[in-house]
């Protein structure tokens, strides 16, 4: 098969030429296929989950060369080779000629064999360590794929832990890289309520090793919930957005992006089935499936529920942890598909260790804690006035999240910062008129039956009135005494 990748002749502009840049191939991901392989030959897990860690950094902008370039930034104290420690390193010292042969060895320097008298400050030494960047990101790679590199000590001869001679104890740093990257998703996510159900629900379904289902409405913080629980746990998890679609492909294309395994265009369906269920079948990754809803068939049809059956049998049979996040959608395409097709749900409520039906509301509290950190310069009259609306409107933290966005969009064109007149214009001459004009044009599109239909009319939002929010200054507003604000 000839190579389109590569071009000897530049009278022409061939654009996949550029495909073969260094840049492009310092940033490369690790295929999850061959990291599932190397995995599999870690006994300890926490040695398994730092490197399905760095496989999921790897597929982040940056890639690894940038994880090293943070391990270099974060732990300076750790940059030098063992002389360089040992002769110190303090800004501005000029080591003597002797120690100097000894650091410049230390990076195989040739200066450090030649009869010629060298000269070596500590910045110049620094500045060779820092110039092994590019190094240090092709050993995190070879860590993640390389079956004979031992990460945590072994007693085995001749297997030694992970080293680079111009980085102190780079497995520890590692590991506290991990940790705080961890905490910060953690620190990043404003918890309530139904986040700590979603939470433990999760954490349930990990280490039982079982299905879970948590059925929720809309516009309640599922999703939101879900990605800081799966960001905070790179080391054994995917967030598998599912995809609103029929047919096999898409669905495993979706997956397997998230494993980070072959999800190319050339690919059918089998082949980057194949090499999902390869990544999965040591069972280190938990899967959980957003927009659940669309694992069942879209369509009316006699269409038996491929997605629902190749989760129960290549997954929760193989004792793989998954969770499936969705909507009460889920039930009627599930009752639609038995209606339509022999197909029966006994194999599938067989299987789910938990069902978990979140509340149907957040609480004012909670929405509250996301209002202040959405609009943390926000007086508590102004935060209660953005839970006003989020309740009325039933668009909850979403509602809230539109309106400070907003209310920052309009602040920016003034070039400062938010005030509560900004606020007051993004409600009464944005969002407010939005949702007018939105409910409007939707109960124009339906059928004239279905705007007589009660069941439509109690899905309907409450109508919202400019005064009821926009009136009153929102700084002369009295803090709705439902609104905790810590």
């Amino acid at each position: 098969m000839s190579n389109t990748r590569r071009t000897k002749d530049r009278s022409g502009f061939n654009p996949e030429r550029y495909m073969s840049s260094l840049a492009l191939s310092q940033a490369r991901a690790l295929p999850g296929n061959l990291v599932a392989v190397r995995c599999s030959v870690l006994e300890e897990p926490k040695d398994r989950r730092l490197v399905y860690f760095l496989q999921a950094l790897s597929h982040r902008e940056g890639g690894l060369r940038r994880v090293a370039a943070e391990l270099f930034a974060i732990f300076p104290d750790r940059i030098g080779t063992e002389s360089m420690h040992r002769f110190g390193i303090l800004p501005g010292k000029t080591y003597s000629e002797e120690q100097a042969r000894k650091v410049l060895g230390d990076f195989d320097d040739v200066r450090a064999r030649l009869d010629e008298p060298v000269a070596l400050t500590v910045d110049e030494a620094l500045k060779k360590c820092w110039d092994c960047v590019d190094n240090f990101a092709e050993f995190l790679e070879s860590l993640c794929l390389d079956p004979e590199k031992e990460i945590t000590p072994s007693e085995r001869l001749g297997v030694y832990p992970c080293h680079v001679h111009y980085f102190r104890d780079l497995l520890g740093a590692l590991f506290e890289y991990q940790r705080r990257k961890e905490a910060d998703a953690q620190q990043r996510f404003v918890p309530t309520g139904i986040s700590e159900k979603i939470f433990e629900e999760l954490n349930y379904s990990q280490d039982q090793r079982c299905l879970v289902v948590i059925d929720g409405k809309s516009r309640i913080g599922k999703t939101t919930s879900v990605k800081a629980w799966c960001e905070a746990r790179l080391g054994g998890v995917r967030y598998v957005p599912v995809p609103p679609t029929n047919d096999e492909r898409s669905f495993f294309v979706a997956v397997a992006r998230a494993l980070g395994t072959a999800d190319a265009t050339t690919f059918k369906a089998a082949q980057i089935r194949d090499r999902v269920e390869k990544v999965l079948e040591t069972g280190h990754i938990m899967l959980v499936f957003d927009e659940a809803h669309y694992l069942w068939p879209q369509y009316r049809g006699e269409t038996l529920p491929f997605r629902i059956n190749w989760i129960l049998t290549a997954l929760v049979n193989n004792g793989v942890p998954v969770a499936l996040v969705t909507t009460p959608q889920f039930v009627r395409n599930q009752r639609r598909v038995e209606k339509s097709t022999e197909w029966e749900s006994e194999q599938l409520k067989g299987r789910i260790g938990h069902w978990l039906t979140l509340p149907e509301s957040p609480t004012d509290k909670d929405m509250g804690a996301v209002a202040k950190a959405l609009l943390p310069e926000g007086n508590p009259a102004d935060l209660g006035a953005l839970v006003d609306y989020a309740t009325a409107s039933q668009r909850y933290f979403a509602g809230i999240d539109f309106v400070v966005r907003r209310a920052r969009y309009l602040a920016e064109k003034r070039g400062a910062a938010v005030r509560s007149a900004d606020l007051r214009e993004a409600l009464a001459n944005g969002i407010l008129p939005s949702d007018a004009a939105m409910r409007e044009a939707l109960a124009s599109a339906l059928p004239a039956k279905s705007k007589r239909s009660p069941r439509m009319k109690s899905a309907e939002a409450p109508s919202i009135h400019r005064r009821d929010l926009a009136s009153v200054p929102l700084g002369q507003r009295s803090e709705p005494s439902a609104v905790v604000i810590s």
